[in-house]
């Protein structure tokens, strides 16, 4: 699996990933032009995706109807090195969903690739290319 990430113009950036595009971009109190979400705001976005994924497969695995579950996810920021320090994900169920299943859905949500990416801390391996390269 793999995205390409393109200079546009200022701030904005373009990741493209198969056949969807997505800007990404700083807000303007920053330089940018906000023309889209910044890519940490895209990190959080990639941990709720996921684990709603992950919570929802669980729901439909039991019958549970997914209208109305919603996945918020708050990053908490710490310095040295400036990075997220810690993530709170909450998990509204759908209206009428047996109290039972809260358990088993958290648990549902800690399988997420995304979740266990960051929690197993993976490995990082960077290359700078030029066009000689």
């Amino acid at each position: 699996m793999h995205v390409t990430t393109r200079w546009t113009t200022n701030k904005r950036y373009d990741i493209t990933m198969g056949p969807h595009e997505i800007p990404t971009d700083q807000p303007v109190a920053e330089g940018g032009d906000h023309a889209g979400p910044s890519p940490v705001e895209l990190l959080l976005g990639a941990i709720g995706g996921c684990a709603a994924f992950y919570a929802g497969a669980y729901l439909d695995n039991k019958g549970v109807d997914r209208e109305g579950l919603e996945v918020m996810v708050t990053g908490e920021t710490t310095e040295r090195p400036y990075r997220f320090g810690k993530f709170t994900v909450k998990i509204k169920l759908p209206s009428g969903t047996d109290p039972k299943l809260e358990r088993p859905v958290s648990r549902a949500v800690k399988a997420c690739t995304v979740f266990n990416t960051l929690v197993n801390a993976a490995e990082f391996d960077t290359r700078v290319v030029t066009k000689s390269n």
